[in-house]
């Protein structure tokens, strides 16, 4: 019996929320096999129903994941492939369907970043990518003007911004430093932080802290990394352990030593602590974290700040 496109359409938004939780846990692997098959449901709807708009819309929505994926990967090829068809679908139906506005700018922001990271290959355009960027700060600059409840994705796009260019220009320029302020300030404005924003927050001004850190801006660097550590453990408490929270821990960490701070060493035996707790393998640079901490650090407790 040939599946029906009910059957379809929950295989296909199970295997999303499959994806999407192992992808928070950092297993890549099994988060793009999610991301595969609930990609390939959707396309089976389309193929079905071609002039279906709902169909197509579901498809737009399973690449937008997809690329996300790619891009944890270091793929950036194939999030630009995902990408791009997922605005250009998003693109089609918002000429019909103003309420897909919002997601048409989402997916152009996911482009410009997958394409910034991508420049360097032969044919890739920097300048289309700052263009797409741009193109999707203003396209929610827009929205909120009329419709403040835009404002989370004015927020994530934002923070896209400053990853275009972080990824053009290089850390700690002002570019990626104004952007990734921005997109902290929006999500600050919204007051109390919902659990699907909170973890977009969290990268934000960390990122941030990677900027000041880098243009020796050293006190904004430690208030950045330091709001990045609080909202890491609220996701912990929310949804479970991110990998970017030791990342954040050890990036607090080498900032307070740097400025004599007597809480350093704490936040490093924290940081420690929780790459301890992650899904193996890890990533390259969370395993030269864990490699660089100091061994005998490990010996202290860990804070209060341990989600466990």
């Amino acid at each position: 019996m040939q599946p029906t496109r009910y059957d379809r359409e929950r295989e296909a938004n199970e295997l999303a929320g499959m994806a999407t939780q192992a992808h928070a846990a950092g297993r890549l692997d099994e988060a793009l096999a999610h991301a595969d098959g609930a990609v390939a449901a959707a396309e089976a709807i389309v193929s079905a129903h071609p002039a279906d708009a709902q169909a197509r819309w579901m498809l737009a929505g399973q690449l937008y994941n997809r690329a996300g994926v790619h891009n944890t990967l270091g793929d950036h090829v194939a999030a630009g492939g995902d990408a791009q068809r997922s605005f250009e679908i998003y693109q089609r139906l918002a000429a019909l369907a103003p309420p897909c506005i919002p997601q048409r700018a989402d997916a152009q922001a996911r482009l410009a970043r997958a394409l910034a990271f991508a420049a360097t290959r032969p044919g890739v355009s920097a300048v289309s990518a700052r263009e797409h960027a741009e193109a999707a700060v203003q396209t929610y600059r827009e929205l909120v003007a009329y419709d403040a409840a835009q404002r989370p994705g004015l927020a994530r796009v934002y923070y896209l911004q400053g990853e275009v260019h972080r990824a053009l220009d290089g850390e700690g320029t002002p570019g990626s430093i104004a952007a990734y302020a921005a997109a902290a300030a929006e999500y600050r404005a919204l007051g109390p932080v919902s659990p699907a924003d909170r973890l977009s927050f969290a990268d934000a001004v960390m990122r941030l802290a990677y900027g000041y850190a880098e243009a020796e801006a050293l006190d904004e660097a430690r208030d950045a990394a330091t709001e990045a550590v609080d909202q890491y453990a609220l996701v912990a408490r929310e949804t479970g352990l991110h990998e970017n929270y030791p990342r954040a821990l050890s990036l607090l960490g080498m900032v307070q030593r740097m400025l004599g701070d007597p809480e350093a060493e704490q936040s490093l035996v924290d940081a420690r602590y929780l790459i301890t707790r992650l899904h193996e393998p890890l990533a390259p640079d969370l395993a030269e974290i864990r490699d660089w901490l100091d061994p005998a650090a490990t010996r202290r407790r860990p804070s209060e700040r341990d989600p466990s």
